[in-house]
């Protein structure tokens, strides 16, 4: 009996340590969005940059972006189109914004405006 229950106990053991050992790993892996993603929430994020100040990329009537905005975004590893943080730049006309795009988990993201002399 007693070398059942050594066996149980090791058993249990075992799986608790693997089991902390993935939980671990699952919280230091940093969320992972395509780049596609991020520059898709960059467009539905309008509100972000009217308050910003930046008032030459939206429509004041209607709180969105002007027509022909566009957003590319650059990062990753190596030649991997998923990571972490881009760094991302609006254009309309003449006018250029750098931003960096953190995402926080599946969904979530965080913004930043670049300085403009960072930006070229």
């Amino acid at each position: 009996m007693s070398e059942l229950r050594r066996l149980v106990a090791l058993a249990l053991t075992c799986m608790i340590v693997a089991g902390a050992s993935g939980v671990a790993a699952g919280v230091a892996a940093a969320p992972v969005q395509t780049k596609r993603q991020a520059e898709l929430n960059i467009l539905r994020s309008p509100l972000y940059f009217w308050r910003a100040g930046l008032h030459g990329f939206i429509r004041s009537r209607t709180r969105t972006f002007r027509t022909n905005v566009t957003v590319i975004c650059n990062g990753g590893r190596g030649t991997s189109l998923q990571a972490h943080i881009f760094v991302c730049v609006l254009r309309y006309r003449r006018k250029t914004i750098g931003v960096r795009y953190s995402a926080l988990g599946k969904y979530a993201f965080r913004l930043r405006i670049i300085p403009h002399s960072a930006s070229r």
